[in-house]
């Protein structure tokens, strides 16, 4: 998926998908909720999110509601909260580095 957002292209073909969170609901689900991570080359964050009609991401399609998909942008510490809830500790520690023990 490629979307221009702020003069910026994200293009999901070109950067690196980072990790996946889905809701656990089947794609065929009206709520079903899928988001992936990805860095540009850059450095850049951002969000692929693709849900079902009863999801944040649902599109209009002539007064109904429909499967949508979009592309959301995120700063550092926005992508490094959206690890903290849906990427294992691991994954977060590849990507973003150590982080402090409590």
């Amino acid at each position: 998926m490629k979307k221009i957002i702020n003069e910026r292209l994200y293009d999901t073909d070109k950067a690196e998908l980072l990790t996946i969170f889905n809701n656990g609901f089947s794609y065929s689900d009206l709520s079903f909720v899928e988001e992936s991570l990805y860095r540009t080359n850059k450095g850049r964050y951002f969000l692929c999110c693709e849900g079902g009609p009863n999801s944040e991401y649902f599109e209009w399609d002539e007064g109904n509601r429909r499967k949508g998909k979009t592309i959301r942008p995120l700063n550092s510490a926005e992508a490094r909260a959206w690890g903290e809830k849906h990427m294992t500790v691991e994954a977060y520690i590849k990507e973003f580095g150590e982080v402090d023990e409590a």
